[in-house]
């Protein structure tokens, strides 16, 4: 379940995504050339490419999220242990430096 304070995560991988596919040429149809930006015209922006362009945008968009979604989900799934330890100890420390995060990470949380 996604929670509220995950939007702004959410809205801006989303942005990431489009930009990688607009901007850097880093998608299978539109690869290395870059697409105009849109321009900011009332509430939709103007589209200086066609309707057919934004629609592949919008689905290799969605599909890209929803793809690294999925991942992200296995991957707490696997470590879901060691984010547990991890959790505790933030509980009662309050606060970690990263690379007492990253040992704590690697070995397995040994604290």
């Amino acid at each position: 379940e996604i929670s509220t304070g995950a939007g702004n995560d959410i809205s801006r991988a989303s942005d990431m995504v489009r930009r990688m596919i607009t901007e850097f040429g880093m998608s299978e149809r539109y690869r290395n050339i870059t697409l105009p930006s849109t321009t900011s015209q009332g509430l939709g922006g103007a589209r200086e490419y066609s309707e057919v362009a934004q629609e592949y945008i919008d689905s290799e968009t969605a599909r890209i999220v929803n793809e690294r979604y999925k991942t992200v989900l296995e991957k707490l799934g696997k470590n879901r242990e060691v984010l547990e330890k991890i959790t505790a100890i933030l509980l009662e420390k309050e606060v970690i430096d990263g690379d007492e995060f990253q040992t704590l990470a690697q070995n397995g949380v040994v604290a």
